[in-house]
């Protein structure tokens, strides 16, 4: 039987935990940026995108400054990484930036983070 905790988990949306994860950080004194989706109507049908150029497809949602430089992705409890995200993964890695992705079931670890 799932726990009150894993209902609510797996009903967030990743908009929704998104938004979570930045008032947090907010709260706890980090300056945050990310990139808003703009609507877009393509062959008649409305949908939103995020504007990238260069080599910023599937780049991460928020990037978080205090003390120091943190990337966030954020996904819901079934979400998963594109390809380009990955790639973005293993760059973060080889640079040795601190980068995490967060479920809303990782409430706790990010109290962690942003402490």
């Amino acid at each position: 039987m799932k726990t009150p905790r894993e209902i609510i988990d797996n009903q967030i949306s990743e908009a929704d935990w998104q938004r979570d994860v930045v008032i947090l950080l907010s709260l706890k004194g980090w300056s945050v940026e990310y990139i808003r989706p703009g609507r877009v109507i393509r062959a008649g049908k409305e949908t939103y995108e995020t504007p990238v150029g260069a080599d910023g497809k599937g780049a991460w949602d928020i990037r978080a400054f205090r003390e120091r430089l943190v990337i966030i992705e954020c996904k819901s409890m079934m979400g998963r990484l594109t390809k380009s995200q990955e790639l973005w993964d293993e760059r973060y890695t080889r640079a040795g930036i601190e980068h995490y992705i967060l479920r809303p079931q990782d409430w706790d670890r990010l109290l962690g983070i942003a402490k």
